[in-house]
């Protein structure tokens, strides 16, 4: 299995537990977790929905799962 691979479920995965959607942003070439609300990702820094807190903490919980693969 491929990195991406790896990536790809465990992306899924934490979708699926966390209920929010996460995308691959190009630009910034990582995983980026969106805004339950509005869907706006984090990658530009967050929305005016008041999640900005939670987005961050799951961005970092994001970050940390894909680390370990």
């Amino acid at each position: 299995m491929t990195t991406k691979e790896k990536e790809k479920l465990i992306v899924s995965q934490f979708c699926q537990d966390r209920g929010i959607m996460v995308t691959y942003c190009e630009h910034c070439c990582d995983w980026t977790v969106h805004c339950p609300d509005c869907n706006d990702n984090f990658c530009g820094g967050g929305c005016d929905c008041g999640y900005n807190t939670y987005m961050s903490r799951q961005q970092e919980k994001l970050i940390e799962l894909l680390e370990e693969a």
